[in-house]
């Protein structure tokens, strides 16, 4: 058999070096196969490595003989879809093997390919299940690669929506995770997947169900990178910390022509990175935003939670889900409010998580009365005297967080007894108590007590329920034109310091033009303005900067120059700026009439410089008016990080990048609410022994053990100079000639060595 196989490998090579010189020889083998075929399919038997062989050598050499191979593809298609119970894993698994070969050489069709692989899903071979698996993941993403193939696409979506509803849980299973795979990678990132998908939670299948929850809920593998878009984010890294070092090495260092050439190539390598990231962005909405009729189908889902018998996990995994539809798409489902409240109680199994899911269904369309029964119960079992400090920042923080998207779910009289909590001694009470406070006093003061409500805090209004405050235009939009806010945003992001070209500009006032310190600093030059020269003409021997800043936009630019010599004005002249005239008058000059001073000083008038408040208006109005744009959501998170760093800048704090989904608040922008975020600051737990063990032993690691062990472990022995350096006491290095000599040295001997050292680290030398 081993001379056999040989034989084969080698027809195998030598057919396809020269496919007509071994014509013949296929041709027998060919011949061969047939009939072994044909016994096959009689009576499948144990003794299939001959006819795997054969199988797998026709599959390679296929390509070279595609007429006399024509029918091959069918027969093995055939022979798994009829006999694929019967036959032996290991030859099913070849079978497989030769159609996927046959595939990537576009010798069989896909779709006839793909639905019967889909129906081998049925088969109880789990090795099997995960190739195809994968080939078909592979061959779907290859399809739509370059082109998305529409035709493709929804035969397979409409055979994947029939093979969900068959009677086979484990081609059930394997069809839905085919599907969220493929939306993961934006493959089939469309509404008809997302429908499709979401039918698993109607499925009476415990495991079809824990799937889609865990989809819907990003619970396992959340929207997964592919290969080569994390090498592509890879690479944009690199060439972004390759670009931070190079401007850090040319702001620092001797600006030498190489730093400078190298700086440029990093600049290039960087904008060609982003340009790449940037051509293949895509529209990426959550999948939850993708369900038709959200109402209809969350009252659906509701109706299957109350009947359910699944374990409680599952039953809370359905009531997250459940409350993310109803924040996501602000829906109307009163009933899960009263079905929550039965949970709440401090003993009962993941609190914790149903609060979070309780907070995580309030949105500012929801009845007050409706949840005003759920804070009261929180605030009774919770937030009371005879809790424990943990229960009472949990209980507080989950108030908060509904109070923050509905705020009148709360009265009064409880609010003002909550906010007396911020005089615990418990830092996380207090904090708890502090943070819902705070919010009442930014936005709705008069909620609280008058003598709570804080200084200078004037209130927003409260909008009534089903209220809703209306903006026009985009809220922050005028930061996009802001050229100095973005400007120092890229350079924080780039990791540069970056330097305002118009900090003097502010310092002085806006319009105000420089003034050379030569003509501030000469005692000959003098200026003259228009309204003293009709006064009387009162020369001045002072600086004009001592102005008013109130009179800039009206005063601007009506200065004349008044110079006694010659010399001086061709001077200055040379270093005035282009678009400004400036007319020099001698001291000794008759006076001119008023008519004939008016139009002097309309001619040399110089141009007045636009504000630029005024400027960023005006384009932001162009932008809303007559540029209908819309914005992506790099944009709109770019006016969330120039919010944060305009905030950080008026109030002299340092700028905090956020995270992608959190808001300038710091809240998730989906609505999500974790529940370590109601835990709030709280004592650190106390570690056991086993603990503080294993700690202390990570620690050690290297720089502890015998002197023995750590000469081993670097194989190199230690000196008598260091052993004497080391291990002598420090009480008698005091006594040494080099230590008393440095102590007993004079003020001059100080002052020479401190010379020396510092022209050692002139030269470089340290």
């Amino acid at each position: 058999m081993g001379t056999r196989i040989l034989d084969l490998l080698q027809l195998q090579n030598l057919t396809k070096r020269d496919p007509s010189a071994y014509k013949e020889e296929f041709l027998l083998q060919y011949q061969h196969y047939l009939t072994q075929l044909q016994i096959f399919q009689l009576k499948p038997t144990k003794e299939f490595k001959h006819f795997s062989q054969l199988v797998s050598y026709l599959s390679h050499v296929c390509v070279c003989y595609p007429k006399e191979l024509s029918e091959f593809p069918k027969q093995i298609s055939d022979l798994l879809e009829n006999n694929c119970n019967n036959l032996e894993p290991e030859l099913r698994r070849i079978l497989a093997k030769s159609l996927i070969l046959m595939r990537n050489r576009n010798l069989l069709p896909q779709i006839q390919m793909l639905s019967l692989f889909f129906k081998l899903f049925r088969v109880h071979d789990k090795p099997l299940r995960s190739l195809l698996y994968s080939h078909i993941v592979a061959d779907i993403k290859n399809t739509n690669l370059k082109q998305k193939n529409q035709k493709l696409n929804r035969t397979l979506q409409n055979f994947m929506f029939t093979m969900m509803n068959d009677d086979s849980e484990i081609a059930s299973k394997m069809s839905l995770k085919v599907m969220i795979d493929l939306f993961r990678k934006k493959i089939w990132h469309d509404t008809k997947t997302v429908n499709v998908i979401s039918n698993g939670v109607f499925s009476k299948n415990s495991k079809i169900l824990i799937t889609t929850l865990n989809f819907f809920l990003h619970i396992d593998n959340p929207d997964k990178p592919d290969e080569e878009e994390e090498d592509e984010a890879i690479k944009e890294k690199r060439a972004k910390d390759n670009f931070r070092k190079k401007s850090l090495a040319h702001r620092v260092g001797k600006k030498t022509k190489g730093r400078i050439t190298r700086l440029a190539k990093s600049k290039v390598d960087l904008k060609k990175a982003k340009q790449e990231e940037d051509n293949k962005l895509q529209p990426n909405f959550p999948a939850i935003e993708l369900i038709h009729d959200p109402q209809g189908y969350c009252d659906k889902l509701f109706n299957v939670l109350v009947k359910t018998t699944e374990k409680f996990e599952t039953r809370i995994m359905i009531m997250n889900f459940i409350s993310r539809l109803i924040y996501v798409h602000k829906l109307m489902v009163y009933n899960f409010y009263p079905f929550l409240q039965k949970y709440l109680q401090p003993h009962q199994k993941n609190i914790t998580y149903l609060l979070a899911v309780l907070a995580q269904s309030c949105h500012e369309l929801v009845d007050p009365d409706v949840l005003k029964p759920l804070v009261m119960t929180i605030a009774k079992y919770f937030v009371n005297d005879g809790c424990g400090s943990d229960v009472i920042a949990i209980g507080l923080n989950t108030i908060r967080s509904i109070c923050s998207r509905c705020p009148l779910a709360i009265d009064t009289v409880l609010l003002a007894d909550l906010i007396q909590y911020r005089e615990k001694k418990e830092k996380g009470v207090a904090m708890a108590s502090k943070s819902l406070l705070q919010f009442y006093r930014d936005n709705y003061p008069s909620m609280l007590p008058k003598k709570e409500r804080g200084k200078n805090k004037t209130d927003v209004g409260l909008l009534a329920f089903g209220h809703q405050k209306v903006s026009q235009g985009i809220d922050g939009l005028d930061l996009l034109m802001d050229e100095e806010l973005n400007a120092r945003l890229d350079a924080i992001e780039a990791g540069e310091e970056f330097e305002s070209d118009n900090e003097e500009e502010d310092d002085d006032g806006d319009g105000w033009e420089d003034v050379n310190t030569e003509s501030v600093e000469d005692d000959n030059s003098e200026w003259v303005s228009d309204d003293e020269e009709n006064d009387g003409e009162e020369e001045e021997e002072e600086e004009v900067e001592g102005e008013e800043e109130d009179d800039d936009d009206e005063e601007e630019g009506d200065w004349e120059e008044v110079e006694e010599e010659e010399e001086e004005i061709e001077g200055e002249e040379d270093e005035d700026d282009d678009d400004e005239e400036w007319e020099d008058v001698e001291e000794e000059e008759v006076e001119l009439d008023e008519e004939e001073e008016e139009e002097v000083e309309e001619e040399i008038k110089p141009t007045k410089k636009p504000n630029k408040k005024s400027q960023q208006k005006e384009k932001v109005e162009v932008l809303r008016t007559d540029d209908i744009k819309v914005l992506t959501d790099e944009e709109l998170i770019r006016i969330r990080k120039l919010r944060i760093l305009k905030e950080a800048r008026d109030n002299n704090k340092q700028y905090e990048d956020m995270d992608q989904d959190d808001d300038e608040n710091g809240e998730n922008i989906h609505g999500l609410i974790k529940p370590e975020d109601l835990h709030g600051a709280h004592k650190k737990k106390k570690e056991e022994k086993l603990e503080r063990i294993a700690r202390a032993k990570e620690g050690r690691e290297g720089g502890y053990g015998s002197k023995a062990s750590r000469r081993d472990k670097t194989g190199k022995s230690t000196t008598n100079e260091y052993k004497a350096k080391v291990t002598k006491p420090f009480v008698l290095t005091l006594k040494t000639k080099k230590v008393r000599g440095k102590s007993l040295k004079s003020f001059r001997d100080r002052q020479i060595g401190q010379r020396e050292h510092a022209a050692r680290q002139k030269r470089g030398r340290h």
